[in-house]
């Protein structure tokens, strides 16, 4: 939403408000039949009545009420894409950095829906780009993660920590470059990003690069001083993996720009004529998987369209609680030996 697109609403949502006082539009909603209670409140959220919140704001209600769950009208807001409602309540009052449960923020939550605007405007209201949710992953690796360039950039220049990584050491650079997106990349270089952090299995940023086969990725990484001698707890460099999947032109990447020799048994490389073998790397819906797993389970049920009386009730979920969350990994057989991305 352009700052005059949002001025323009502002004045619409804010004007009414200097023309009404609280009974005037507590005796509105009660002509339109609606009683004002914090449910009916929450359920004019949930469907992105803007007229009604807006009344139900001018009645009084509190804008950071919250549920048995630690839901507030925010992040509800967010999670229903009813972006015309985030204005309203940020000016309002509601706190930028209310949480639920799980620590999962309403920065997070636009990162990961994929709402850069949302982003823009939370960034703007204060919203804490290093707040970290119940597996440490920040708004910054949850935006990197769904590759929301314009957003990860917009956190950037509000201080969000580009280092901070996630439960399993797992650093947004990492997660880029397992990605292969080169420009996300090489935004996270010119922030500083440190290249030869290594996750909890010994992976680094480079060896990721090369595992999935991503050379301007490598290269970008290898120009920037990742060091391509590093090595995992089992003893395998970038170069090591490389050769054993077959991957040509990154092992050629490392031993020109790298000055990594080509270690014995690396002469099956296969010649430039013949076909790589492509390397199996997860496909979407092995990444929204593990964003089921991962996300709270009262997101996706109010994504998936779940009817809102639950939001207030003392048990809203006889579901079994999400599995803890885990980075996902490919796996490969290396000589008997399983390496872990």
């Amino acid at each position: 939403m352009s700052d005059v697109k949002h001025l323009i609403l502002l004045i619409l949502i804010l004007t009414p408000a200097h023309s009404m006082g609280r009974e005037a539009a507590i005796q509105s909603l009660l002509n339109r039949g609606v009683q004002v209670s914090d449910l009916q409140f929450l359920r004019s959220v949930y469907d992105g009545n803007l007229e009604m919140v807006r009344l139900f704001w001018l009645a009084g209600v509190k804008l950071d009420l919250r549920d048995t769950e630690g839901r507030t009208p925010l992040l509800i807001a967010i999670a229903r894409n009813h972006h015309d409602l985030i204005p309203l309540l940020l000016d309002g009052g509601a706190d930028p950095n209310a949480s639920g449960k799980d620590g999962f923020t309403p920065l997070m939550m636009a990162s990961w829906l994929m709402q850069p605007e949302t982003v823009a405007m939370l960034v703007l209201a204060g919203a804490d780009p290093n707040a970290r949710d119940s597996s440490l992953a920040t708004a910054l690796y949850y935006a990197t993660l769904k590759e929301q360039h314009p957003a990860i950039q917009a956190l950037i220049v509000a201080g969000a920590d580009i280092n901070l990584a996630d439960s399993s050491k797992n650093t947004p650079l990492m997660v880029a470059s397992r990605l292969g997106n080169l420009a996300i990349v090489d935004t996270l270089l010119k922030a500083k990003a440190t290249k030869d952090l290594k996750n909890e299995d010994g992976m680094t940023a480079l060896m990721m690069a090369s595992l999935n086969q991503h050379r301007t990725v490598a290269e970008a990484l290898i120009r920037n001083g990742a060091n391509p001698a590093l090595k995992t707890p089992q003893g395998y460099s970038a170069m090591t993996l490389a050769c054993r999947i077959e991957a040509r032109q990154i092992v050629n990447l490392l031993e020109k720009m790298g000055h990594q020799a080509r270690p014995k048994g690396c002469e099956f490389i296969p010649p430039p004529t013949a076909p790589i073998k492509p390397l199996p790397v997860q496909n979407k819906a092995d990444d929204d998987s593990f964003f089921n797993q991962r996300v709270p389970l009262w997101l996706l049920r109010i994504m998936s369209g779940d009817q809102p009386e639950w939001i207030l009730e003392k048990n809203p979920s006889a579901l079994p609680p999400p599995p803890p969350p885990r980075v996902p990994r490919m796996q490969i057989q290396i000589d008997g030996t399983r390496i872990l991305e």
